[in-house]
């Protein structure tokens, strides 16, 4: 029956694990981007970065992926990115793979390599490597009849341009080719992306440019070729028929035919033309476009409210939005059965290791033999956890020191190139100055890779990078991550660092802000190293630390082994004492004639015999009372059970949201008894609500008008006990008399504090420490000035779920600086006649701010004068009106 039991338990175990891991857990939003592919039947090959390895999924126009596939990034020293692939109508992927040095990213090789998503395992059918005498390395692949390879030469000089037959290509073997040519073009100009046109090939240079090149002669500019007064780039090009390309204009948003031999263009769709049926996006959105023909084709935009990416599929001129991917039922199903019986084949191996530990526990005939099976698996479970903490603590200080290196080469180009420098190449039309040349080939020389970004007009542009044209949406990276670390670096000023996961792999990057000469232009330079040379030492690391532990592991068996048969003689006499003792022989004492430890148990249990009786009175009347003056929550938030369990150096210490409450009490001098009422009722009314939510709550004074809520459950606690004793305090206020009302301001901060008992054996008290707290409380009277009830700083900000909530910006705490902190004002507690006048102006007010975070007091004052006009109790504004005037 327990067998059974367990069994049932173990499979329900198991689902739960597999129900986490392929539902809760499973990726779906689409961001870390590599590249899509148009399929048939509105069918996209999209191909994305996760973890170490890189996706490919077949998702239908609902988002709903039936095929997939993974291909690891980084093995055997090597990294592989890819250049480009495609997909054909049998589900096969023909795919340009790069190879370079896992730790230096220096180039190695290249192959194309082919899939076949239809099948259940080993995907892979055919690997075609790439080298050639010439040196081209191949970019872009264009498959219809037949696949068409097109790269260019190490001097950028010549575009080739190969064929295949793709059934070729889906066999084992050198396949054979259907020609190959060559085309001169300019290498001052580069290209970024490339198709075929016929026996020609049209592209789009770096500088935004499109060209046709044709055998024999040089390569003509057929578009826009003419001066330009505006961005009209190409953000993407397709190939068409023979005669045209498509294209997307930047700036316009234009879907357009570009006719080869004129140079002219016809619009397909307007850029502001809302594509039909999905009335969030029209073609200015899109980011890059996978085309098949003008009415088939996948375009990826970014969602701006949620930072990820979507993509608008058309399928015969119908459209729809995919915002993330999910499995299919049957996909669904198989994975939920896999990862059930992997988990539950787990879950019995554990099960019966710990069964097979316990029963020779319990069954040996000798106390040795016990003692040796049950310590030497906590041993061993022990080194295993202090494995763990220690790896993470020397993997967090390797990528410390690998973040502190790529910062130091941002320093570095920074103090090398300067600001004028990057003022050169703003424009894609200046992308063949002697700037963008001397950036450019310094960057390449760089041990680190190096690209550079702009942030102008709130909005991220790409730089330098030999990937991507001059100043285009930073978005085609199309990964938010790194997008968040550059508006980060764009908004702070201050230089950001992280490791994140792309088409190059994993690596630690650095962005380093640099000051534009116009100050409305921040030039933003990246560099980053490979993470492989982290995992170069911690891997190290792993390996020493296992072999030490399995040799310390056998050590000390053997040096227990022999200490347990030394103590367990002296046990036997003890065991007959307390075997009469548990029996109700109170009057027993044990004997003993060592010297040792032993003798010391027999001596502390004689006179715990003899103290018994008094000890169980004494906590009887305890027991009673203590609860009223030590709220049990306290011993739950230090992790113990009851009172007697307190000791100094009990503690916890983290990171907490703390919500600061404080009550100013009116100048004019009252009776003190009043005072004391006043002050009591303040205080039961927090501490009533704090109970409701399990937090702890701190008394900061004597007179308890500073209190302090810790709030170990959850963030949203502390803006939920603010809210609620706002409310009660308003009840109390509106009957109250004017010098009893109750004036409360609230700030919730989060911040690393030690909460514990300090003290001697004489007397224990209950300290909380914590630096950042304790400077934000000093300056609770400033935040007071702002005339806002509830104060929210950016660091507990952070963890909320803020759009549950009224709030908005008001400023940071002091000058900006290191030590300041963003503030946010949340109005939910106050009435809806104010809610309704702050949400009516609240964009102009968080245009004020912003130009007042910008230095421009002169337009913030107006626009806060506009603000306080509109609301006349918005005192955050009318403060905001006179630190203008201050700095004015």
């Amino acid at each position: 029956m327990r067998s059974r039991v367990l069994r049932i338990l173990f499979i329900v175990l198991a689902v739960i694990a597999s129900l986490v891991q392929n539902i809760v857990l499973s990726p779906g939003k689409l961001d870390n981007i590599v590249g899509i592919a148009a399929a048939a039947g509105g069918d996209t090959l999209v191909a994305q970065v996760e973890g170490g390895d890189l996706v490919f999924r077949m998702a239908d126009k609902r988002g709903v992926y039936r095929q997939t596939m993974k291909i690891r990034q980084t093995s055997g020293g090597e990294t592989s990115s890819v250049a480009d692939f495609a997909v054909d109508d049998s589900a096969r992927v023909y795919l340009i793979r790069d190879y370079a040095d896992a730790l230096t990213q220096e180039y190695l090789r290249q192959d194309l390599e082919v899939y076949d998503l239809s099948r259940w395992f080993s995907k892979r059918v055919a690997v075609h490597p790439l080298e050639n005498e010439a040196g081209v390395r191949y970019k872009w692949l264009s498959l219809s009849s037949v696949a068409v390879l097109m790269g260019v030469n190490g001097d950028a000089s010549e575009l080739t341009r190969a064929a295949f037959d793709p059934a070729d290509l889906a066999k084992k073997g050198t396949p054979a080719s259907k020609g190959t040519r060559t085309y001169s073009i300019d290498p001052a100009e580069g290209i970024y992306r490339a198709v075929p046109a016929s026996s020609q090939v049209a592209y789009a240079t770096m500088s935004g440019k499109v060209y046709l090149a044709a055998e024999g002669a040089a390569a003509t500019e057929i578009y826009p070729a003419r001066e330009l007064r505006e961005l009209m780039y190409p953000m993407f090009i397709a190939p068409y028929d023979g005669e045209y390309v498509l294209i997307g204009e930047q700036e316009s948003g234009d879907i357009s035919l570009l006719n080869l031999a004129d140079g002219s263009t016809s619009v397909l769709q307007g850029g502001s033309e809302r594509f039909t049926g999905v009335s969030n996006y029209a073609p200015s959105d899109i980011l890059t476009a996978s085309v098949r023909d003008g009415e088939n084709y996948t375009a990826v935009v970014r969602n701006n409210s949620t930072g990820f990416y979507e993509l608008i599929v058309s399928e015969a001129g119908s459209y729809s939005v995919v915002g993330r991917l999910t499995s299919g039922l049957l996909f669904k199903v198989l994975s939920m059965l896999g990862g059930t019986a992997l988990y539950f084949v787990g879950l019995l191996l554990l099960y019966a290791f710990a069964v097979a530990v316990a029963s020779q526990v319990r069954g040996s005939r000798t106390i040795l033999l016990k003692l040796a099976f049950s310590a030497l698996p906590l041993l061993a479970v022990a080194l295993v956890l202090f494995g763990v903490f220690s790896y993470n603590a020397y993997s967090d200080s390797i990528s410390g020191s690998f973040q502190k290196q790529v910062e130091d080469e941002g320093n570095l180009l920074t103090a090398l190139f300067g600001t004028e420098s990057f003022n050169e190449i703003e424009y894609p039309y200046d992308y063949t100055t002697e700037g963008y040349r001397y950036l450019d080939q310094q960057m390449r020389t760089r041990a680190v890779y190096t690209r550079t970004a702009y942030y102008e007009g709130g909005r991220l542009y790409t730089g330098v990078d030999r990937d991507l044209p001059c100043f285009y949406p930073f978005e085609l990276v199309l990964n938010s991550e790194e997008i968040r670390m550059h508006r980060e670096a764009a908004f702070t000023g201050e230089t950001q660092t992280g490791e994140i996961s792309d088409r190059m792999g994993r690596r630690v990057i650095c962005v380093t802000p640099i000051g534009g000469v116009e100050g409305d232009t921040v030039y933003l330079l990246e560099t980053s190293i490979p993470s492989a040379n982290m995992d170069r030492y911690t891997g190290a690391y792993l390996r020493n630390y296992i072999i030490i532990a399995a040799v310390f592991l056998l050590v000390i068996g053997a040096l227990l082994l022999v200490v347990f048969m030394r103590v367990l003689g002296p046990l036997v006499r003890i065991k007959d004492g307390l075997e009469e003792f548990s029996e109700g022989n109170r009057r027993i004492r044990l004997e003993s004639d060592t010297r040792d430890e032993l003798s010391d148990i027999a001596r502390v249990f004689n006179k715990m015999a003899g103290d018994i009786d008094v000890q169980l009175y004494n906590l009887r009347g305890v027991s009673d009372t203590y609860f009223r003056f030590v709220p049990q929550r306290i011993f739950r938030l230090l992790g113990k059970d009851n009172l007697g369990d307190l000791q100094p150096g009990s503690h916890v210490q983290g990171d907490y949201n703390v919500l600061c409450v404080n009550l100013w009490l009116s100048s004019d001098k009252m009776p003190l008894r009043a005072e004391q009422e006043l002050i009591n009722r303040f205080f039961n009314i927090i501490n009533e609500i704090s109970d409701q939510y399990d937090a702890t709550l701190v008394v900061d004074s004597v007179n308890l008008c500073s209190l302090k809520v810790i709030c170990p459950k959850d963030g949203e606690d502390g803006v939920s006990i603010a809210l609620a004793a706002l409310a009660q305090i308003d009840g109390h206020n509106a009957s109250a008399a004017l010098h009893s009302r109750l004036d409360v301001t609230f700030l919730l901060h989060r911040a690393e504090l030690y909460y514990g008992i300090c003290g001697d054996e004489q007397r224990y008290i209950p300290a909380m420490i914590s630096q950042g707290l304790e400077a934000m409380t000093q300056r609770l009277p400033l935040i007071r000035q702002l005339s806002s009830r509830l104060v929210v700083t950016q660091d507990a900000y952070a963890t909320l779920d803020s759009e549950r909530y009224y709030n908005r910006f008001i400023g940071f705490l002091g000058d900006r600086g290191q030590q300041s902190r963003g503030l946010y004002d949340f109005y939910d507690g106050s009435s809806p006649e104010i809610i309704r006048l702050i949400n009516d102006t609240r964009l102009t007010f968080d245009k004020a701010m912003q130009l007042y975070q910008q230095k421009r007091y002169y337009d913030a004052k107006n626009l806060f004068a506009v603000v306080l006009r509109e609301n006349q109790y918005d005192n955050v504004a009318r403060h905001y009106i006179f630190q203008c005037e201050k700095k004015l």
